[in-house]
């Protein structure tokens, strides 16, 4: 296996259950185990971690299907390096604003670290051909 298959793998390994599966079934409970305070409008909250949550399974299913065949979906890895860096600046922002829990405070780290990791493990181009 080459490294951008072990990534792709690695990434929905990690995240369908730790983030996705959660996120998109129950917010709350994750929010909880994250050590969120779930006491304010929970119909907004629901929806929109709901939400995310989908969006990670969607992300997750199609590194799964890009994982058999990386270089096709070069895309693929900077939408995931895109994403690990807007990730890391939201949470950026939560520990500069205070209104996080440590975990999220951490994941600065984390997505930062990702969104290298995608850079990193995105196939090569092509190379050209001469005309033949």
């Amino acid at each position: 296996m080459n490294r951008s298959t072990v990534f792709l793998i690695g990434l929905a390994l990690v995240f369908v259950p730790v983030f996705a599966l959660p996120l998109f079934i129950d917010p709350i409970w994750w929010a909880e185990r994250f050590g969120w305070d779930t006491d304010g409008p929970r119909e907004l909250t629901v929806y929109l971690g709901r939400c995310l949550g989908a969006v990670a399974l969607a992300i997750t299913i199609l590194a799964l299907l890009a994982s058999r065949n990386p270089a096709e979906y070069r895309w693929l890895f900077d939408l995931l390096a895109i994403s690990g860096t807007l990730l890391a600046l939201a949470h950026l922002r939560g520990v500069i604003e205070g209104d996080q829990p440590l975990i999220e405070d951490l994941e600065v780290a984390m997505y930062a670290g990702f969104a290298a990791a995608a850079w990193l493990c995105r196939p090569r181009a092509p190379s050209a051909t001469a005309p033949g």
